[in-house]
């Protein structure tokens, strides 16, 4: 009889301090609040662009900037084929997102702390830098910063 009531005095307790542990962890636990979107987060025109560059993991920066035509920076002799510079910029016409995860403290979650790739664009005077980040696990879609303080699961990548 007394271990009955020791056993279940610890099975009490145990019980106890596994709610209180799941209490306080979900109280200190901040939830970023994420909305499905399908919005544009970014619009910027092609026409409009005056420099255009990134930075790709190990790879070389390349960057080009457009006077009457695209130009390679590093080398102004190096023929620059300009269909490709604008179907580049053409997937910035109307940059959608399918989620928006708002709030984000800690960036390094979705790879955006050392992204995988650095955009940069100017147009009409503004500057953009779009930075990509890791693919998420359960969309298959790539986590994205336009530098708003948002994080975006890319609709396209």
């Amino acid at each position: 009889m007394k271990r009955a009531k020791r056993l279940y005095t610890l099975l009490g307790i145990l019980a106890v301090v596994s709610v209180l542990t799941f209490c306080v962890l979900n109280y200190q636990e901040k939830q970023e609040e994420i909305k499905a979107s399908g919005e544009v987060v970014l619009s910027i025109d092609p026409e409009e662009v005056t420099a255009f560059s990134w930075e790709y993991e190990a790879l070389d920066p390349l960057s080009f900037h457009k006077d009457e035509s695209w130009t390679y920076d590093e080398d102004s002799t190096f023929p620059v084929d300009e269909g490709q510079i604008t179907s580049l910029l053409e997937q910035f016409r109307n940059f959608s997102a399918a989620f928006i995860i708002e709030d984000v403290d800690d960036l390094g979650q979705y790879g955006l702390d050392n992204p995988v790739c650095t955009i940069r664009i100017t147009a009409g005077g503004e500057a953009h830098t779009i930075q990509l980040g890791d693919y998420s696990k359960m969309d298959a879609q790539r986590y994205v910063s336009i530098g708003d303080g948002n994080v975006y699961l890319a609709a396209h990548d």
